[in-house]
C-alpha cells in the first residue's frame, strides 16, 4: 500500500504541471479569440451604431407607446431578455464575421506555394451573369483590385466540396483537367447537381436550417420524428422541390409526426411549461427566423421595439408587441396532441391538426413571456395579421394556410433564402448574421434615414438574387448553379498583394471556409 501511495504522490506534480500547461494554453486561445473580436469591432467599416433618435415614432404609432408603458414595470429585465443582458452583442452583430473570415483566408493562403498570378482590375474580368456585373462594377467604382480567377485544380475541388460535400475522385480530376472545353466548369456544375452526394449534402444543410433534431431545449421530437422529418427533407431535395412548396407544406401540415415528416417543423416551435400562447409565440418566432431571417420577432413578443431595438433594428424599433401578437394568432387553432409511443425508453409522437375555433387571448401573467394584458380599449383577443406588410385570413383558408401564403409571397422570403445559400457558398453572408435582417434597411432605391445605412454588404445584389430566385420558381438547384457558375465564385482565394479588412464586403477574393463535420467524415 505504501508503495502505491508513494507512486501516486510522485505523479501529482507531473499531473499538476500538465494541468497548468493545459489551462495556460486554453487561456491563450481564449485571449486570441477575444483579441480578434475586439480587432473586428474596431476595424469594421460596415457597422453603424445609430443613436436613439433613429427609432423615433410617427403619430400613427403613438398609442402603441402607451401600451408599452403599462408593460414596462412588469416587462423583461437582463435576467430574461438577451438584449438587455448584453446590448453590445446585438449592436456589434453585423461585424462579427468580418475579421475571422479575413484572417482565416489570409493565413491559409499564406501557407500555400507562391504563384505568379497578379491582381486584376475588375473591369478586365469576364462577366458571366448579373452577380459579376454588380460585384465587379462596385470594385471598379471604389478602386478595389480583384484576385485572379482560380485554376481548374482549385475549381474542381471547391465546387465538388460545396455541392456534394466530397472531394473529387482522382479520375474525375484527371478528366476535368484534360478537357479543353471552355464551358467545362458550367458542365461540371450541371453534372454535380442532383447526384446522390448532392442530395446528402443539401439534406443536411436544410436539416440544420430547419433545426431537425431529436431533442432540443424546448421539445423532443424523438428519433421517430427526427427521422421522419429527415426523410421528408431528403425527398424534397432529391425531387428539387420548390423552396416555397417546402415552406408551405411545413407551415400547414397535419398528421402523425412519425409519418408526416413535415409536421415536425411546427412541433419544433413548442414552448413547454407555460400557457398555450407561449407555444403560439414560439411558432411565430420559428417562422420569422427560418423563412424570413428576422430574429427581432422574438424581442417583439415580449415588448414593443421602442426602447429595446432603437440602435439595433430600425424596422423593429417601429413595431409594437400587439402587432407581433398578430403573427402568433395564426397558430391559435393548432392542436398538437401528444401520444405515448414507448414507456421504456420514454418516447412520444404528436398528432398535429387544425381546430375550427381558438383565439390568441390576452389573459396570461405567467410563462416564458411578460404579462399579456388587454389592449387599450379593452380588447382581450388578437386576430391574425401579417406584421410584414399586412394581410390576414381569406375565405376558404385556415389560419396557417393564410400565413403560408403571405410568407411565401413576401419578397423577404426569397431574400432570406438567397442569403442563406450565398453564405453557404461564399462564406460571408450579404446580411450577417443571416437571421438578423432589418426590413427597413434593405432597399437600395430607398435608403434609410441617417444615421442608419443600408444593411446588406451589397443591397443591389441581394435584391437581384431574391428576385431571380422567385422568378425561377424558388428552384434551389438553379440558384446554386447561378452562384457557382459566376466568376465571382471562381475567384482565387489567394490575394497576391496587401489584403485589407474593408475589402471583405466586396468579395474580391474567395474566402476560405472550414469543412463541415460530415465533409471531414466522408
Amino acid at each position: 500500500m505504501g508503495t502505491r501511495d508513494d507512486s501516486r504522490s510522485q505523479g501529482r506534480p507531473r499531473i499538476t504541471r500538465r494541468r497548468q500547461r493545459y489551462l495556460s494554453l486554453t487561456a491563450i486561445v481564449l485571449a486570441i479569440f477575444a483579441a480578434i473580436g475586439q480587432w473586428d469591432l474596431r476595424a469594421s467599416s460596415s457597422f453603424i451604431s445609430p443613436n436613439g433618435e433613429a427609432g423615433s415614432k410617427n403619430d400613427a404609432t403613438q398609442p402603441l407607446r402607451n401600451e408599452d408603458d403599462t408593460s414596462k414595470n412588469q416587462g423583461p429585465t437582463g435576467a430574461d431578455c438577451s438584449f438587455l443582458k448584453d446590448p453590445a452583442q446585438f449592436r456589434q452583430a453585423a461585424s462579427i464575421h468580418l475579421a475571422p473570415v479575413s484572417a482565416l483566408s489570409h493565413w491559409v493562403t499564406s501557407q500555400l506555394p507562391e504563384s505568379e498570378a497578379s491582381l486584376v482590375h475588375a473591369q478586365n474580368l469576364p462577366q458571366k451573369n448579373f452577380i459579376d456585373t454588380i460585384l465587379f462594377a462596385r470594385m471598379q467604382k471604389d478602386g478595389v483590385l480583384s484576385a485572379p480567377l482560380c485554376t481548374d485544380e482549385e475549381y474542381i475541388r471547391r465546387v465538388t466540396l460545396d455541392l456534394t460535400g466530397r472531394i473529387p475522385s482522382p479520375e474525375s480530376v484527371t478528366r476535368f483537367l484534360g478537357d479543353p472545353s471552355p464551358s467545362k466548369r458550367d458542365a461540371l456544375v450541371d453534372a454535380l447537381l442532383g447526384t446522390p452526394e448532392y442530395v446528402d449534402k443539401w439534406s443536411m444543410f436544410f436539416g440544420d436550417l430547419f433545426k431537425n433534431t431529436s431533442r432540443s431545449d424546448n421539445v423532443a421530437r424523438f428519433p421517430g420524428g427526427r427521422d421522419a422529418f429527415y426523410r421528408y427533407i431528403k425527398d424534397a431535395v432529391a425531387k428539387n422541390q420548390s423552396y416555397a412548396q417546402i415552406a408551405n407544406e411545413m407551415m400547414t401540415s397535419t398528421g402523425d409526426s412519425y409519418v408526416a415528416g413535415e409536421t415536425n417543423f411546427v412541433v419544433g416551435g413548442t414552448v413547454p411549461m407555460g400557457p398555450p400562447q407561449d407555444t403560439m409565440d414560439g411558432q411565430a418566432v420559428l417562422i420569422s427566423n427560418t423563412f424570413l431571417g428576422i430574429s427581432a420577432m422574438d424581442c417583439l413578443l415580449c415588448h414593443n421595439g421602442l426602447g429595446h431595438l432603437d440602435t439595433v433594428n430600425l424596422w423593429g424599433a417601429e413595431r409594437s408587441r400587439s402587432e407581433a401578437w398578430g403573427m402568433s394568432a395564426f397558430f391559435s387553432r393548432v392542436r398538437m396532441q401528444r401520444q405515448v409511443v414507448s414507456q421504456t425508453p420514454q418516447a412520444f409522437k404528436y398528432n398535429v391538426s387544425e381546430l375550427p375555433n381558438g383565439e390568441y387571448r390576452l389573459n396570461t401573467t405567467t410563462g416564458n413571456r411578460s404579462t399579456r394584458a388587454p389592449l387599450p380599449g379593452g380588447s382581450t383577443t388578437v386576430s391574425p395579421r401579417y406584421i410584414f406588410g399586412g394581410g390576414g385570413v381569406n375565405a376558404g383558408e385556415n389560419r396557417r394556410q393564410a400565413l403560408a401564403r403571405l410568407v411565401t409571397a413576401d419578397p423577404q422570403f426569397a431574400r432570406a433564402a438567397a442569403n442563406y445559400i450565398w453564405e453557404k457558398l461564399m462564406v460571408e453572408a450579404l446580411v450577417s448574421p443571416s437571421n438578423g435582417f432589418d426590413p427597413a434597411r434593405l432597399d437600395p432605391n430607398a435608403p434609410p434615414p441617417a444615421p442608419w445605412t443600408l444593411q446588406p454588404a451589397n443591397a443591389e445584389l441581394l435584391q437581384s438574387l431574391g428576385q431571380e430566385f422567385a422568378r425561377q420558381g424558388y428552384d434551389i438547384q438553379k440558384l446554386l448553379a447561378l452562384i457557382t457558375k459566376s466568376n465571382s465564385y471562381q475567384l482565387s482565394a489567394k490575394y497576391p498583394e496587401t489584403w485589407k479588412l474593408e475589402y471583405v464586403p466586396y468579395y474580391a477574393r474567395k474566402y476560405v471556409r472550414r469543412l463541415d463535420a460530415e465533409e471531414i467524415h466522408d
